[in-house]
């Protein structure tokens, strides 16, 4: 199968939907869709991660990844450090996977 067409498609797409909306970005956009706007990074992030934290095979499981995400997470908060998040994530990881 050829992928080209495909790529293709996928670019046509994108352009088309980035440039459908860029007259309604270019004037203000009303308050209660700013606030919506702001939340949806978070809301990605958060559907990303909990399934790498929370989910093993088809399972639900509560193991070293989620005290670690939660003292990633805790880091972050407070330092704002990839760097810092990293290191106190796999730390506490590898602390779990030791004592479990």
């Amino acid at each position: 199968m050829n992928p080209w067409p495909v790529f293709v498609g996928m670019a046509l797409v994108t352009y088309l939907t980035r440039f459908a909306m860029m007259p309604f970005l270019s004037r203000e956009l009303p308050g209660p869709l700013l606030r919506w706007l702001q939340l949806v990074p978070v809301a990605i992030l958060t559907a990303l991660i909990a399934p790498a934290v929370l989910v093993a095979g088809q399972r639900l499981v509560v193991g070293p990844r989620l005290p670690a995400a939660v003292v990633g997470a805790i880091v972050a908060w407070r330092t704002r450090s990839v760097l810092l998040t990293i290191i106190a994530g796999m730390l506490c990881y590898w602390a779990m996977v030791l004592l479990l």
